[in-house]
Formats: C-alpha cells, structure tokens, sequence
C-alpha cells in the first residue's frame, strides 16, 4: 500500500488557461489540457490547504411504495467550494498583493464577476500519473481581507465556487 504525507500541496491560481477550447468548467464532452498561463500565482507558501471535494446531490424519491424508508437517486454533481485559508501580509509582492493580481479590484467589491483557473497537486513535482493535477475553473465566492481575533494569526479567507467539475491531468 502506497501512502504518503502531504507536505509540499503545490496550489496555483490564475487567469488565464493556456487553451481555451479545452479549459476546465466548459461542461461534458470537453477534453481538459493545458495548464494556467497568465497571472499563474503560487500560493502554497500561504496555505495549509486547500482539500479537493466532489459532492452529488441526492434528489429524494420517496412514494409510498418506499415501505417506510425514504428513498433517493443520484442528482447534479459539482465540486464543492474551495475554502482556502492564506496567511494574510498586506506589504507590497505578498498574498494580498498576490490575490489582487488574479482577482483585480474584484476581489473588494464584485468578486464573482469573472472566471479563473486553480491547479491543486500533492506535491510541488511536475504533472505525472503518481501526481495528479486537479484543476478547476472557479469563481471568487467570498474573501473575507481580514480575520483573527485578538492574538491570533491573522488570516485572508478565501472561497471558491467550482463551475463545471475538477478535471484529473496527469500530464
């Protein structure tokens, strides 16, 4: 049994995907390549995380043929949001700088308006079938700039809502 630990999680964010036919979050049928191209910023210095998740919703089906038992099928499935925590430095080439760069002024005032790409691996290696890619196209859903409370570290928040699901590159 192969098992490691995760130490160096490389996570990238940007805007710009290297070929857009084959972009993730273009929906079914799409062959996903290629790799962030503009603005790609490293953020795994900053992060503990982020954890990769995949959900389907369960549409309930209960008649009353159920015997009693509620009963469900497979609905949607979606990514989940992406919740990752980045250590916050509001000096000048540092995270809050950084999360400008790829979210623009969007970040402080309309957050959602467009799409960027994130790339998640287990390691800092380079794409191959022992370490996969899970990339993404999401959308800003929330940064809260600051959080922590007195003695605390002091924290960015940032939450990312996957459109479309994670495509699995290995290379």
């Amino acid at each position: 049994m192969a098992v490691f630990v995760s130490t160096p999680r490389m996570t990238i964010i940007g805007t710009v995907w290297s070929v857009p036919a084959t972009a993730p979050g273009l929906g079914a049928g799409v062959t996903i390549a290629g790799t962030i191209t503009t603005n790609a910023t490293t953020i795994s210095g900053w992060t503990t995380g982020p954890d990769v998740g995949f959900a389907s919703e369960l549409v309930d089906v209960t008649d009353n043929a159920s015997g009693g038992f509620k009963e469900f099928i497979p609905g949607l499935s979606s990514g989940d949001d992406i919740q990752i925590p980045l250590h916050a430095d509001f000096a000048a080439s540092e995270m809050w700088a950084d999360l400008q760069t790829v979210f623009g002024t969007l970040v402080v005032s309309r957050p959602g308006d467009v799409v960027r790409y994130i790339d998640i691996k287990p390691t800092d290696s380079s794409r191959s079938a022992t370490n996969p890619s899970f990339v993404a196209a999401v959308y800003s859903k929330g940064i809260k700039p600051l959080q922590g409370s007195v003695g605390a570290k002091a924290e960015h928040a940032l939450t990312l809502a996957v459109t479309g699901g994670f495509a699995y590159l290995t290379a």
